[in-house]
């Protein structure tokens, strides 16, 4: 509801989003609205909705993709604990170098040996860090496939839209090199140490990971209460009105 008299007033106030006119509007209905436009353009309403919900979409995008991410490490520490190697102690698939590298804190450590250990840890943080850049790039739509985001549009033009993210995926995914293969950098302060055919579960639990990903998108496209509903009843005109009576 917009208005900007004081006649209009009682309906900014009961309306759900009341807008007043800031140039041109009174005091009165100023007061009583939600919103006031200062230029007094009914197009800017269009631009505030637009610019709201890329906002909100935003936001939602990112709190998921931080929520999911942060459950997926402590799950990964939380399993690992469920185990114990040859001398009884507990096995850590991430080291906490790892952890705090990941969300883009560093700190010191200072281990030696164990290089199976360290190479397995190097796996990990790498897939680690694989999926979560991929998983950037499914929260571009939530529904939609990310290989058909934009029907008839090859699915590298819709990614390289937007390139800040693109870049940032890319360059996220060439930053792993420094903590498994940087010398001394790797073993004494990553608690990790290079990798070869390794690279192999890395590339496929990525791969699977994105597959999961596109599954769940197909089985979220129909809504849920379509999805087990019973099929809908279809009666004739004369099935319809002998009910009735």
């Amino acid at each position: 509801m917009s208005g900007d008299g004081v006649n209009d007033s009682p309906a900014l106030k009961l309306a759900p989003v009341g807008i007043a006119m800031g140039m041109a509007g009174s005091d009165v209905a100023k007061d009583a609205s939600d919103l006031v436009l200062t230029d007094d353009n009914f197009d800017s309403i269009r631009v505030a909705v637009r610019e709201g919900r890329r906002l909100f979409l935003n936001i939602q995008r990112f709190i998921l993709h931080l929520l999911t991410t942060n459950v997926a490490e402590v799950v990964l520490l939380i399993i690992g604990l469920c185990f114990i190697d040859e001398e009884g102690a507990s096995v850590f698939p991430l080291s906490p170098i790892a952890v705090l590298w990941v969300n883009l804190v560093r700190r010191l450590l200072d281990l030696l040996l164990t290089e199976r250990v360290f190479r397995a840890r190097s796996t990990t943080f790498a897939t680690l860090i694989f999926q979560i850049l991929l998983y950037a790039f499914e929260l571009k739509s939530l529904d939609r496939s990310m290989f058909s985001l934009t029907p008839g549009r090859a699915f590298y033009k819709d990614l390289w839209a937007n390139q800040t993210l693109f870049w940032a995926v890319v360059l996220g995914m060439m930053s792993v090199v420094i903590p498994i293969y940087v010398p001394g950098f790797n073993n004494r302060v990553f608690y990790q140490s290079g990798i070869g055919k390794e690279w192999g579960v890395v590339i496929g639990m990525s791969i699977v990971f994105v597959v999961w990903c596109e599954f769940w998108k197909l089985f979220c496209r129909k809504p849920l209460y379509k999805r087990w509903a019973p099929a809908p009843v279809e009666y004739t005109r004369a099935e319809e009105t002998a009910s009735k009576q």
